[in-house]
């Protein structure tokens, strides 16, 4: 498992960048959707008025009423679930299929010489009700009445649905991977970037100092860590008592691990204090230093008991108490 860990900084932008894409996501799917739905009913309105002049202009009212009976009947198919006659506010014909059995259709007064609502059926079946204005012989006016189901109207607003939250949830992961692969690559190129700005270290031409309770700085002469004892003044390393011979980048690194023994410094703090102003400097070069200083200071270099790997966290210098000595 990679863990990141991010500053606050970083936290805020990656928030920001998430919050903007699923805003813009879910504001076009929105506007998409809402706009499918409104085509689609459109092109469906359309072809329903179509149907409803058909009908209207097959009916004569002066014609024997088992004919409108017939007529009616027929138009009672496939996504038709009602057909209904109506002269002067009286019902002469009807016909409807067995779910729209218990569907209540009272008399309707029309504004002009269409009307059209939507309702849904006990059984949750979405329908349109439509009903155009037919003129009798006698100046009456009456209309037909149809029904026509919007279920497949609904399946394609929910297929189209599914397709938009598809779409988004993969734009979603794509961004968080992109995300995740851009977060991880700058975790590892700062851990390994050269360090360039100027940090404290303790170098070969440095005298080693700690600060007193007063807060003024006073020299120290010897720092003791475990079996290891090191002279500030003399730059000398002794390793019970032996005396190591080693680079002054190899003092330096031995140097900062003994300043603080059982703390462990990662491999940036490491490149700031010890390559501080240094070009070129990385993680790799810190491993390459462990090394060397484990060859000189280590029994069994293979198995280091003094300088300890912290796995993805640095190195450590492991202190007397902690190795039992």
């Amino acid at each position: 498992m990679l863990l990141i860990r991010l500053d606050r900084t970083t936290s805020r932008i990656v928030l920001v960048i998430a919050g903007i894409a699923l805003f813009i996501i879910v504001v076009f799917s929105i506007f998409h959707l809402v706009r499918f739905r409104e085509n689609l009913a459109s092109q469906f309105n359309s072809e329903a008025s179509r149907a409803a002049q058909i009908f209207a202009e097959s009916i004569h009212l002066d014609a024997p009423p088992q004919q409108i009976t017939n007529i009616t009947h027929q138009y009672v198919r496939g996504d038709i679930l009602f057909a209904q006659v109506v002269e002067d506010g009286q019902m002469i014909a009807e016909d409807r299929v067995e779910s729209a059995e218990d569907l209540t259709l009272t008399a309707i007064n029309l504004s002009g010489n269409l009307f059209r609502k939507e309702g849904w059926l006990s059984d949750g079946h979405h329908y349109l009700d439509e009903a155009r204005a037919i003129t009798s012989g006698d100046g009456h006016l009456s209309y037909v009445r149809i029904g026509f189901s919007l279920r497949e109207v609904d399946a394609e607003v929910l297929r189209e649905t599914l397709i938009v939250i598809g779409w988004g949830a993969g734009i979603l992961v794509l961004l968080a991977i992109l995300l995740g692969a851009y977060l991880y690559r700058r975790s590892r190129w700062d851990d390994q970037k050269p360090i360039q700005e100027s940090g404290f270290r303790q170098s070969a031409d440095q005298d080693q100092h700690l600060q007193s309770e007063n807060g003024n700085l006073i020299p120290i002469r010897w720092i003791e860590a475990g079996p290891l004892r090191i002279d500030g003044a003399s730059k000398e390393v002794k390793l019970r008592q032996n005396h190591v011979d080693l680079s002054p980048k190899e003092y330096d690194l031995i140097n900062l691990l003994a300043s603080e023994p059982d703390r462990v410094f990662s491999n940036r703090e490491i490149l700031q204090r010890v390559w501080a102003g240094g070009y070129g400097a990385t993680a790799k070069d810190v491993k390459q230093y462990i090394y060397l200083l484990r060859k000189k200071l280590e029994a069994d270099p293979e198995k280091p008991g003094l300088i300890v790997t912290v796995r993805g966290f640095g190195y450590k210098l492991v202190s007397t108490q902690e190795r039992g000595d």
